[in-house]
């Protein structure tokens, strides 16, 4: 296992208001990482599709109905959004596409075969003693490192969301005043759809909910676009969901660590074929290693240490087209402890998020 070697600097910024109003606040104050990060994203586009990168915006939204789904199930994020895109000068579309992460990805296979970026991701339960403990890597396409941020979002009436993400995206995984968590994990070979509710914006409605209980059942009323499993704790549960364009179903109820990585556990589609899908991205070894070494955890330094792993590895650094873009762990009391990192954990130390003001 690496040495973490330095501490990067992570911005965090503190947003408050209706939807509208922080969504402005998000785009003014990290215009040029919205900037940055954006370009580049247009940029790898253009090169890899050859084609103009608006043209291939308005097409992605054109031939699916994510942008519809989003306007239905969470109006609010819907004018976050556009607050963002406003106050960041960007078009509105080029953000609501930059969002739909994994959606993205998947339309985009379907142009040229390959296989969707990895994620790790843990939980422990409460003991009695301490609450629920939980943490991830985001591994991510390289293109994005730099722009990494944490966004507080305080709205009158609603729990205080500490939200860490890419400048400009609406979440990537994150963790509430009330004490819920949320981390998930792409699910690729899982059946899809165009018509579904983009996974980012799930997380954002699940992280306003104020028990697991309550964001378990949001997530089984909503149509979901691509495979994705979903785990979620308060302070007292830990809740694990795998969900795609046909249905959601739960597991691991009893298990004392939960562990997941980018391949179906709960009921998982019978076709030799995806074995190389899961094998590209180490899903099998990644999930093994995070269950040996999480095994005794009990403390969100235990997790920490875990998701610094290089071997399998959960930990990857920025050398190839992917990387984890960042970690997190928290420790689920009301309010949580939130630890976040700005890339490989195993290279940059985790920073402490202060979620009062």
């Amino acid at each position: 296992m690496s040495t973490v070697t330095e501490t990067r600097t992570l911005d965090v910024i503190r947003c408050v208001g209706a939807p509208l109003e922080r969504g402005t606040q998000i785009g003014e104050t990290l215009r040029q990482k919205i900037e940055e990060g954006v370009g580049s994203w247009l940029e790898t586009i253009g090169q890899v599709h050859r084609i103009d990168p608006d043209a291939y915006v308005d097409e992605f939204l054109h031939e699916t109905h994510h942008r519809e789904m989003v306007r239905r199930f969470a109006p609010g994020l819907y004018r976050e959004v556009e607050g963002m895109a406003a106050g960041s000068g960007q078009r509105v579309e080029r953000l609501f596409a930059y969002s739909m992460l994994d959606e993205e990805w998947w339309y985009s296979t379907s142009r040229r075969g390959e296989e969707a970026p990895g994620c790790t991701a843990v939980g422990v339960r409460s003991d009695g003693s301490r609450p629920t403990l939980i943490g991830q890597t985001m591994d991510i396409p390289s293109v994005h490192d730099g722009t990494q941020v944490v966004v507080i979002h305080e709205e009158p009436g609603a729990p205080t969301q500490v939200v860490f993400t890419a400048a400009g995206m609406v979440c990537l995984m994150g963790a509430n005043s009330a004490g819920v968590g949320v981390v998930v994990n792409n699910l690729s070979v899982l059946p899809a759809s165009s018509t579904g509710m983009p996974v980012t914006f799930i997380e954002r409605l699940a992280l306003g909910c104020r028990t697991a209980d309550e964001a378990a059942s949001r997530l089984e009323s909503i149509p979901h676009a691509i495979g994705q499993h979903y785990l979620i704790g308060d302070p007292d549960s830990l809740v694990s969901y795998e969900a795609d364009a046909s249905r959601v179903i739960s597991g691991a109820y009893e298990d004392r660590v939960v562990a997941h990585a980018n391949h179906p556990l709960y009921d998982p589609p019978a076709n030799p074929e995806f074995e190389v899908v899961y094998a590209a991205s180490a899903t099998r070894e990644r999930l093994a290693c995070m269950i040996q070494l999480s095994e005794d955890a009990a403390s969100l330094d235990d997790i920490e240490r875990a998701l610094q792993d290089t071997t399998a590895p959960i930990s990857r650094a920025a050398t190839t087209r992917f990387m984890t873009f960042g970690a997190m762990v928290a420790e689920l009391s009301s309010p949580p402890k939130v630890r976040c990192t700005a890339g490989p954990p195993h290279e940059h130390a985790f920073v402490e998020i202060e979620l009062a003001s």
